[in-house]
């Protein structure tokens, strides 16, 4: 057990670490430049958060996110500290 804990710290240690880099470049961006941001959300708004596409696959997104919310559960239960 004591592996499978040094394993999601690890992974939660990394995790951590990758958003602390996220917040650190957007925190740059939107000081330095803001022009690239605005860039950004819109690109983002036509491709990741397009709710015609969305509907469009309702389906196949919803299982997507009831499968990957049963296995983030299942992973907290199993390792969870006893």
């Amino acid at each position: 057990m004591g592996s499978d804990f040094n394993v999601l710290v690890a992974s939660l240690r990394a995790v951590m670490q990758f958003l602390g880099a996220l917040i650190l470049i957007s925190g740059l961006m939107l000081c330095f430049a803001p022009g690239l941001i605005k860039k950004l959300n819109d690109l983002g708004k036509r491709l990741l958060f397009n709710d015609e596409g969305v509907l469009k696959h309702n389906l196949k997104i919803g299982i997507l996110f009831i499968v990957l919310g049963i296995i983030i559960l299942y992973i907290n239960i199993c390792f969870a500290p006893r």
